[in-house]
C-alpha cells in the first residue's frame, strides 16, 4: 500500500499550487488518512479489500452531494487508493465532552444527527440504490451462520448459554419486515465531526460500509458509543418518524453484529481481536442488563433473565 511520502509526492502532483507546511497521519484499522496543512484530507486503505471499499465510498459520496443538507466529504480528486477532500472544520465527537455539553446543546445536536439519518435513509429509493450496486450490510450474519459458528463458545459454556438466549431474541426480530434504507452502517462517534466548545454538528465522515438495509442497523448500540447516546439517537428518531424504538431488535441485532465479530477474528486465528471483542459483548451484557428493564415484551424480558444468571458467573 502507499507510503506517506508517496502520498505527499500524489498530492503535489494533483495540487501544486499547495505548499505544504504541515502533514499528519492517522492510522485507521483498514485506512490511513493524511492531513495536509489542517485543510486536506488524503485517505487510502491498507489491503486490497480497503480499496475496494474506498471505491465504493467515492461513489457513494458523490451520488449523496446535494441530498444531504449535513456536511458530508465532497471528494476533489480520486485515483485507486488516493482520495483527497477537504476536511470538515471540528473534531470527532468524545463521549466525555458529550456528556459534559448543556441540555440545550446534548438534545440539539441528538436532534440534528437524526435530522441527517432521516435524510440519510430517504435518499434512495430501492431501484436507486440498486443502480448504484449497494449491497446488503455484511453484518451481522444470519441466524443460521451464526449458529454454525457457534462450537467457537464451546470452552465457555456459560457465554455459549448467553449466546443461545440472545439467539432466540436474534430469531423474533428477524421475522419482523426490515425497514429498508440507505443506511451508513457505522455511525460512531468517531464519524460525528463536531464543534469541540460549542457541540455543535459539522459533518459526517467515513461512508466506507454505506448498505441498503433494514435502518435498525443506523439506531443499534455501536460498540464506540455510549449506550445513553444510543438510546437517545433511538428515542428522538421514533419520535419524529412516528415509530416504534424496538429495544428487542436493537439489542438483538447489536449482539449479533459482535458475536459475528467475534466469530470472524476466530476463523482469521485472530486471537488479540478475539479476545478484545469477547470483552465488548461482556460488558456490553453488563449494560444490556442494567438498561433493559423497561421492554415490554414478556419473551424479551424472559430471554434478559436468563441472560442476567448466566452473566453473574461469567463476570464473578
Amino acid at each position: 500500500m502507499l507510503t506517506i511520502d508517496a502520498r505527499v509526492e500524489l498530492f503535489k502532483k494533483q495540487f501544486p499550487q499547495e505548499k505544504i507546511k504541515f502533514v499528519q497521519e492517522r492510522q485507521g484499522t483498514d485506512f490511513d488518512v493524511l492531513e495536509i496543512n489542517h485543510t486536506w484530507m488524503c485517505k487510502s486503505a491498507k489491503t486490497q479489500e480497503g480499496v475496494t471499499a474506498l471505491d465504493h465510498e467515492v461513489k457513494m459520496l458523490k451520488a449523496l452531494q446535494g441530498k444531504i443538507l449535513t456536511q458530508i466529504p465532497e471528494p476533489l480528486y480520486y485515483e485507486e487508493n488516493f482520495l483527497v477532500y477537504k476536511k470538515i472544520a471540528g473534531s470527532p465527537l468524545i463521549s466525555y465532552a458529550f456528556f459534559r455539553y448543556g441540555n440545550k446543546q446534548r438534545s440539539k445536536l441528538i436532534c440534528d444527527l437524526v435530522e441527517f439519518l432521516m435524510q440519510l435513509h430517504a435518499a434512495f429509493s430501492e431501484e436507486q440504490a440498486q443502480s448504484l450496486g449497494l449491497m446488503k450490510s455484511s453484518l451481522p450474519w444470519s441466524l443460521a451462520t451464526l449458529e454454525e459458528h457457534s462450537h467457537y463458545l464451546q470452552d465457555t459454556p456459560e457465554l455459549l448459554e448467553v449466546f443461545n438466549n440472545i439467539m432466540k431474541m436474534y430469531e423474533k426480530s428477524q421475522v419482523q419486515p426490515a425497514q429498508l434504507a440507505l443506511i451508513h452502517n457505522n455511525f460512531s462517534m468517531n464519524n460525528i465531526i463536531v464543534d469541540p466548545i460549542t457541540g455543535q454538528l459539522r459533518g459526517i465522515i467515513d461512508f466506507t460500509n454505506v448498505a441498503y438495509d433494514d435502518k435498525i442497523l443506523d439506531l443499534c448500540i455501536h460498540r464506540n458509543n455510549p449506550v445513553e447516546f444510543s438510546k437517545a439517537i433511538t428515542f428522538v428518531y421514533a419520535l419524529m418518524t412516528n415509530t416504534s424504538e424496538n429495544p428487542e431488535k436493537i439489542y438483538s441485532y447489536y449482539f449479533a453484529t459482535e458475536f459475528s465479530r467475534y466469530f470472524g477474528y476466530r476463523k482469521q486465528d485472530n486471537a488479540q481481536m478475539a479476545q478484545k471483542t469477547l470483552h465488548r459483548i461482556v460488558e456490553s451484557l453488563r449494560k444490556f442488563l442494567a438498561t433493559h428493564d423497561n421492554c415490554a415484551d414478556q419473551n424479551c424480558g424472559h430471554h434478559k433473565d436468563q441472560v442476567q444468571e448466566k452473566v453473574a458467573e461469567l463476570t464473578a
